[in-house]
């Protein structure tokens, strides 16, 4: 983002050129189509950075847009093009190596000088120039103190780097040479005031692997990141150090070595362009603003027409010196110089290195003692044009001896740049010899010395012998090596080159120069091109030229175009072009190069070598152009006489060019190949000199020459050329300006398309090329505003052919070739491409004139027609193009709904009446159409309003025109119809469920028609029925339909069905609700179908579809189904109870018969016996699970009697018989703590249906309280409001938007069973009978009435009984039931008082029980606390207001005169009272045996509180009843109050100590009990 702000302010600044902001465009649109890829939005096809409009331009153009842009965004490297050629040459990228020296941490205290330069190790030779850094003795650059940005930009730009240097073995080599003393060791009294070029040190670093890593990337980017390198500096033997770099290089440790210091080394940026020279500079100016353009040695692999060197590359390789009578050898230094031949010093012309000014004299390094030195130093002379002719390079010898300190002048050589043939120096090795001469004063005249032999290549002067004797003498042992390398684009090494220019001198030697010539390279051809076809056009015939050397000279042109084929050359071209236009004079030369064409071109059976034809018809574009050109030119000069004969000889031009590819055989087949391919470029020429009409069927005849396809398929490389030369033609401008021409074009092309489709080979060459003429036809129907223009060619496309039999047409060719061709490759994008550009360009009369060509041959057309629509179903699959092409789409899906409407007229046409109905064809048209309706890039609502507007404001709601076409088949197919029931309903069922009203009633009432239909055919709609229930499952639980929906389901088709009152009227209207209560429960179901905070609800919406399967409509494998949905929500919550009871129902639908199943589920094929015993083995293992093995008995005794009774198999009998006696033992054993019950109560319009304004019982966890089950609630309704008080919810809270919802907990009452009679049932028996399978429960609510009357609360304390019953028992297949019916009683306070202290008991009972338990299992230290805390509540008296409280208010002689209806109570109240004593006391007796020590101080107050408790007791133990025994500590829980007949001291606490529920006063009320009992539906 941060980038393209930073463009946009470039592009507003307005500062920016036209190439900027072309290129600046470019960036911007690439980032964006990157950024929309990233965030998965639409793909935006462009032209030139330019968003297209898909109306203007053609389908298969539209779909190569598409592809470039696709690539382009994903940053891979683009698809060729197609354009007026159909192969194009890949273009050459230069790349370029950026060299920065960021320090240099060499200290050697004198003036140094650093050359960089590109070395190959595989070839050992350097192949760039030399950079040069000058740092003085403190290591800064030299001038910094006039420019101080020198020491930031010390870089260098290696540039023109091609494809071959990739593959070198490329190394930067650094060079260091020392600049002061002869030796570092002078001492300063001896120091020389002479100022010596020293070798110091060398480093290297390897480029290879960057090279390699950048030629293999896919990456578009111009640029690689930079990165540093320290370079070693190494040093070795003076007399070594030419060879320095390769020691390194291949680590010869014993002849050179690092410097002492680790860090010692240079430290150099790295980093990699690619792209032309001026494109990187502009790209990057910050950069390579001060950088040093350092060239390849050499040309590049490109050379530009405006490319201008003259540069002469001088290596001073070695020397060979005389130590003469010295007894220690020589320090030779050689100073090279530029001279005219008067003697003057060309001054700046010799650059030492690039970076630094150039030199007048170059001055080469100085080894001690060394009369053989190697240099191995190169330099660069550029010299001007103008002198070039008249310099010589002149090199002076000196010796530098140390103990004079000066330097003395032993001898020169020389050189001349130009020799007498006029050419430069020749590239390579030269000896030159040196003259003696100790003062540079004589050589002032150079025609003392220039008469002299140079070296030995030059032969001996013969001014040598005018030479005065003993001027200038030569030492025959000594010599200097140079090698040159000239790179110049005005001079040349060629005499060949320089007689071709100069033929006029020697016309008798024409073929001989010309024959040189062609040998010549193309670097020299190009330097010269403009002069070299002036004098070759020259040569043809002419009123001043009579030669009879056409055919010499056409080959030489022929060789001269050939080189621009070439890559490196083929930037020339323009300038060809430029020379056509501007410099081209050559009037009669068309006569001899059409002679010339045309005799070539019928010898090609005769040549036994066939490369000379293939370059000339390779070069056929530009040999034309000239012909052309030379032909205008003739015919403004004579006012266009022989324009007959012209014509006539282009008519033989083409004759032979058709003799030529009607030949067969494989010496040729390359040439023919040359030929195609090179043919159409000519067009655009050819239509100045011949009529369009005419160009067309010489065009035509020359690729109907060509051999039968079986012949021609059996030499390689001619049918892809055929094609190539087809594709070009149609892509040429013939094919787009005349109408005439297009015409015959269009049916070559189609003749030649049909052959190669049949054969089925070259698809995707055939699939570009009909694009290219589908492009040109719709160009011209969009300049011309109308189809009719092209009425002719879509034609040719579409009707088939007759001839013994029927031809298919182009329009059944693709269709058939769409369907075999894989869907993910480009050729079938491209044939679906074609195809909807066809069927774009009809018009109904093509489709009127196709169908009656059919007439004759109906089996034909209804292959025809299916095959169009199972195509139009692939159109508009998801794969078959990326998902972000939606203009792509949106195109294709506008045609396609065209045609299904045009196609749909042929079936009520010809496939409609009893006898021609086809069911097939029909299907098909359904098929199509439905997946056309379903697919997801229509869906409107998915996507933006912006996005919506626009696709329906350009082609409306295709959708709802589908539908329409889709209803109005339907109505029209008549008795009929029947044949697609039920197999219609699904796809029409997800029809309807797309989001669109408009759609919805177009399709819905077919609904209704399909009922009708099967009811009048077959007495009955069962199968409607059953497959859109089936249907309707799977499509809404896959996120298809919605409550408008379902309202407008049961209102259009219920509307039908009053308005039409069909016999089945009844049975329709109970199917109608049905469906519309199963579109409830779907939808309900499908709304918490995601989240894990929804799974109590996804368990509800199963349970509900789960009983509208069997209840409702008796759906057997739909209600299995749910079963195993609800069964896996269990799981994973460890509702392990729960998922057993689940299976169950699975279970109770099979018996223990032999019959065989079918495979179901994860269930294979096995008899029925078996499947339900292994279901009854799951079902067990869920219980063990969730240790409920009560339940799981009954189903051991069972299995027990299938393995005793009916299969005997005695060994599964006893692993029953042993787990169910497991089972009685963990019962007996385990600690099994029991589950707690809440009501929950869901009020607000804010629920769903399925939970609003009503109550449910939930079975909470193993001693669960209300505050996490609270919480847990809270999670899964983040946004419902908790009411904290209990007290009855009003209307308006039923009624508001909101959620609320309301928590309690309550007491399961058990059914009245005989183990509560029992008096030695265990403990853990009753408790678990107690709180299992259980349908009613009850909550109380305390109310004080008339709290003024007495100071003792509990005379005015009454309960609100409230006993809720569910629809089921728990545990069951929820954790929940809904309250189906509760009923509210109240309690006087003599019996709340009973009740409370009957409940207390029984907790008291319990707590004994499970105490006992744990202390068997070795736990009880672990849960001493919890039971001391109860027996602590209950004796203290601050806890439930303590017994005194009771007696002080029931106990007394006024109550039981005033309350005389409840004496029976206060007795009871007495006997509750003796009973707690006694269980206290045995409660009392365990609770020591388990207190520990600390706990020991506890235990002594309690039993000291225990015993005043007794006392208070003991005072009213007249009136009561005789004390019941006390049984053993272990089984106190085992105490019933059966005798009393009340129910209450049989349940468990209504209020847990910790949730005391809510007083509240109420008006006095007599005291009698009031019972009033409520359905949930009248609530």
């Amino acid at each position: 983002m941060l980038d393209l702000v930073e463009f946009r302010r470039q592009l507003i600044c307005g500062t920016l050129t036209q190439d900027q902001i072309r290129d600046l465009k470019t960036k911007i649109t690439s980032k964006i189509d990157w950024g929309n890829k990233k965030l998965g939005l639409d793909l935006v096809p462009r032209i030139n950075n330019e968003s297209v409009d898909s109306e203007m331009i053609s389908v298969t153009e539209l779909y190569n847009i598409h592809q470039a842009s696709y690539r382009q965004s994903s940053h891979v490297s683009m698809r060729r093009s197609l354009g007026s050629t159909m192969f194009t040459k890949k273009l050459v990228t230069m790349h370029h190596i950026y060299v920065k020296m960021l320090s240099f941490g060499c200290h050697i205290g004198e003036d140094s000088e650093i050359f960089f330069s590109l070395y190959d190790a595989k070839q050992c030779k350097f192949f760039s120039e030399r950079f040069m850094v000058r740092l003085t003795k403190n290591g800064l650059p030299h001038g910094v103190e006039k420019n101080a940005e020198k020491i930031n930009n010390m870089s260098a730009l290696f540039t023109d780097l091609g494809k071959d240097d990739f593959r070198r073995d490329v190394y930067l080599v650094v060079h260091i040479i020392r600049v002061g003393r002869m030796r570092l060791e002078e001492s300063g009294k001896k120091k020389s005031s002479e100022q010596y070029r020293r070798p110091y040190g060398c480093s290297v670093t390897s480029l290879a692997e960057l090279l390699s890593s950048l030629s293999t990337s896919s990456s578009q980017d111009h640029f690689s990141e930079e990165r540093e390198e320290l370079m070693k500096v190494y040093s070795c033997q003076e007399h070594d150090f030419h060879n320095l770099h390769d020691f390194i290089i291949k680590k010869q440790t014993n002849k050179c070595s690092l410097y002492d210091n680790r860090n010692y080394g240079i430290k150099v940026a790295l980093k990699f362009f690619s792209g032309d020279l001026e494109q990187v500079r502009r790209e990057h100016p910050a950069e390579l603003k001060f950088v040093s353009l350092t060239r390849k040695l050499g040309f590049s692999d490109v050379i530009m027409p405006g490319d201008v060197r003259n540069d002469l590359y001088v290596r001073l390789v070695r020397g060979e010196f005389d130590k003469g009578n010295k007894t220690s050898q020589k320090n030779m230094e050689v100073a090279l110089e530029i001279v005219s031949d008067q003697g003057i010093v060309l001054q700046d012309c010799i650059q030492q290195g690039t970076g630094e000014p150039s030199l007048s004299k170059f001055y080469s390094t100085v080894l001690y003692h060394h009369s053989t030195p190697c240099w191995n130093e190169a330099i660069r002379l550029s010299v001007p044009i103008d002198d070039f002719y008249n310099s010589h390079m002149r090199l002076l010898f000196s010796h530098c001896s140390t103990t004079r300190n000066e330097k003395k002048m032993c001898g020169f050589s020389f050189w001349k740049l130009v020799g007498d043939r006029g050419t430069t120096i020749k590239d390579g090795s030269h000896q030159l010899y040196i003259y003696k001469c100790d003062d540079a004063g004589k050589l002032r005249d150079p025609s003392k010395y220039l008469g002299l032999q140079s070296g030995e290549e030059e032969a001996a002067s013969p001014l040598e012998n005018g030479v005065p004797p003993g001027t200038f003498t030569r030492n025959t042992r000594e010599a200097v090596h140079l090698e040159t390398l000239l790179c110049s684009t005005k001079l040349t090494q060629n005499p060949d080159l320089v007689s071709l220019l100069k033929w006029r001198e020697n016309q008798q030697s024409i073929e001989e120069i010309l024959g040189k010539f062609t040998s010549l390279g193309g670097e020299e051809v190009v330097k010269f091109l403009q002069d070299i076809l002036d004098s070759l056009f020259s040569m043809f015939p002419s009123d001043e030229v009579t030669n009879h050397n056409s055919a010499v000279v056409f080959q030489a042109l022929v060789f001269i175009f050939g080189l621009l084929e070439n890559d490196k050359f083929s930037p020339f071209k323009p300038v060809i072009d430029a020379y056509i236009h501007n410099h081209f004079s050559a009037a009669l030369a068309h006569k001899e190069m059409l002679q010339c064409v045309i005799q070539l071109s019928g010898q090609v059976r005769c040549m036994e070598e066939q490369q000379p034809l293939r370059t000339m018809f390779d070069s056929l574009e530009i040999i034309f152009r000239f012909i052309v050109q030379s032909r205008l030119l003739f015919a403004r000069a004579t006012g266009g006489q022989e324009e007959q004969e012209f014509q006539q000889e282009l008519r033989s031009l083409f004759a032979a060019f058709s003799t030529t590819v009607c030949q067969t055989g494989d010496a040729i087949t390359a040439t023919q190949c040359s030929l195609l391919r090179s043919l159409p470029c000519i067009v655009p020429d050819a239509m100045k000199v011949i009529s369009p009409k005419e160009l067309s069927e010489l065009l035509c005849g020359v690729v109907n020459s060509l051999p039968e396809p079986q012949e021609l398929a059996a030499h390689c490389g001619l049918v892809p050329a055929k094609l190539d030369y087809v594709g070009n033609t149609v892509g040429s401008e013939l094919f787009e300006t005349c109408s005439e021409a297009r015409l015959i074009l269009m049916k070559m092309c189609v003749h030649h398309l049909r052959l190669q489709f049949e054969q089925k080979r070259e698809l995707d060459h055939c699939a570009e090329i009909l694009g290219v003429a589908l492009k040109g036809l719709h160009k011209e129907a969009h300049i011309s505003k109308r189809k009719e223009t092209i009425w002719q060619e879509v034609d040719l496309l579409v009707s088939p052919m007759w001839d013994s039999t029927v031809v298919p047409s182009m329009l059944d060719i693709i269709l058939q070739a769409i369907r075999t061709t894989d869907r993910r490759s480009t050729t079938c994008g491209q044939l679906v491409a074609a195809l909807v550009d066809i069927l774009r360009l009809m018009d109904e009369r093509h489709y009127r004139q196709l169908w009656d060509s059919f007439t004759a041959d109906r089996k034909t057309l209804r292959e025809f027609i299916l095959r169009a629509f199972v195509v139009f179903q692939e159109l508009v699959r998801e794969e078959l193009y990326p998902t972000d092409w939606i203009v792509m789409r949106m195109v294709t899906n506008n045609v396609v709904l065209m045609s299904v409407q045009e196609f749909s007229q042929a079936l009520l046409c010809h496939f409609l009446e009893n006898e021609d109905f086809d069911y097939q064809l029909w299907s098909a048209f359904f098929s199509s159409t439905v997946a056309f309706l379903t697919q997801p890039c229509l869906q409107m609502e998915l996507v933006s309003k912006q996005k919506r507007d626009k696709i329906i404001d350009r082609y409306g709601d295709m959708r709802v025109l589908m539908g329409f076409q889709i209803w109005n088949m339907w109505s029209n197919m008549g008795p009929h119809k029947i044949r697609f029931i039920p197999g219609m309903v699904g796809p029409f069922l997800e029809v309807t469920l797309v989001p669109e009203t408009e759609l919805r009633k177009a399709i819905l009432p077919i609904f209704f028609d399909m009922i009708d239909c099967e009811q009048r055919a077959r007495g009955s709609f069962k199968q409607v029925e059953s497959e859109l229930i089936d249907k309707l499952d799977i499509l809404v639980s896959a996120n298809k339909g919605d409550d408008e929906y379902r309202e407008l389901f049961k209102t259009i088709l219920m509307e039908k069905v009053t308005q039409e009152r069909p016999s089945w009227q009844e049975n329709g209207t109970l199917f109608i609700n049905s469906v519309t209560s199963l579109l409830e429960r779907l939808l309900d179901y499908r709304n918490v179908m995601q989240g894990e905070e929804n799974r109590n609800k996804r368990m509800s919406c199963t349970v509900n579809l789960l009983n509208f399967y069997k209840s409702e409509i008796n759906r057997q494998e739909m209600y299995i189904r749910y079963i195993y949905k609800l069964h896996d929500l269990h799981l994973p919550v460890q509702n392990y109870t729960e998922a057993a009871f689940t299976l169950i129902l699975h279970a109770e639908l099979l018996g223990w018969s032999s019959d065989e199943l079918l495979a179901e589920l994860e269930y294979p094929r096995q008899k029925e016996w078996q499947r339900k015993e292994q279901i009854y083995r799951r079902i067990l293992d869920l219980l063990d699970y969730g240790k409920a093995w009560e339940y799981g008995i009954p189903l051991c005794k069972e299995l027990a009697w299938l393995y005793e009774n009916k299969t005997y198999n005695y060994s599964e009998l006893s692993k029953i018989l042993k787990r169910q006696s497991q089972f009685f033992d963990k019962i007996l054993e385990e600690c099994r703590p029991t589950h707690r019950y809440f009501r929950v109560g869901y009020y607000g319009k804010g629920f769903p249906l399925f939970l609003r304004n009503k109550m449910f019982i939930y079975r909470g966890g193993e001693l669960e309280q209300i505050g996490p089950f609270q919480k847990q609630l809270q999670s899964e309704f983040t946004a419902a409001q908790f009411l904290s008080n209990m007290l009855p919810i009003d209307s308006s809270i039923m009624a508001s938007d909101a959620q609320y919802i309301q928590v309690a907990s309550v007491m399961p009452i058990p059914e009245p069973l005989e183990v509560f009679s029992q008096a030695d049932v265990p403990a853990q028996v009753t408790l678990f009978h107690r709180n299992n399978n259980v349908a009613k429960f009850q909550f109380d609510f305390r109310v004080i009435k008339d709290n003024n009357t007495t100071d003792n609360e509990f005379k005015n304390l009454w309960i609100e009984r409230t006993t809720y019953t569910t629809s089921h028992k728990l545990p069951g297949i929820l954790q929940w039931f809904e309250v189906t019916e509760y009923r509210v009683e109240s309690l006087s306070p003599l019996r709340a008082a009973c009740d409370t202290m009957a409940a207390k008991n029984l907790e008291l009972r319990q707590g004994i029980s499970n105490i006992s338990s744990v202390a068997k299992s070795g736990g009880a230290v672990m849960n001493i606390t919890d039971f001391s805390r109860l027996l602590d509540g209950v004796i203290n008296a601050a806890v439930n207001g303590g017994i005194k409280n009771y007696q002080e208010a029931f106990f007394v002689p006024e109550f039981a005169q005033s309350n005389t209806d409840e004496c029976k109570y206060i007795d009871w109240l007495k006997d509750l009272m003796n009973e707690q004593i006694h269980i206290l006391n045995g409660a009392i007796s365990i609770h020591e045996q388990l207190v520990s020590v600390d706990w020991r101080p506890f235990h002594e107050e309690l039993t000291k509180k225990f015993k005043e408790m007794k006392q208070n007791v003991k005072k009213s133990r007249k009136s009561l009843r005789p004390p019941i025994p006390l049984r053993r500590s272990t089984d106190l829980s085992q105490t019933s109050l059966t005798s009393i007949g009340s129910t209450s001291s049989l349940t468990t606490p209504a209020v847990t100590p910790t949730a005391t529920p809510t007083l509240a006063a109420a008006p006095v009320e007599p005291q009698k009990k009031a019972t009033v009992t409520y359905r949930v539906s009248e609530k």
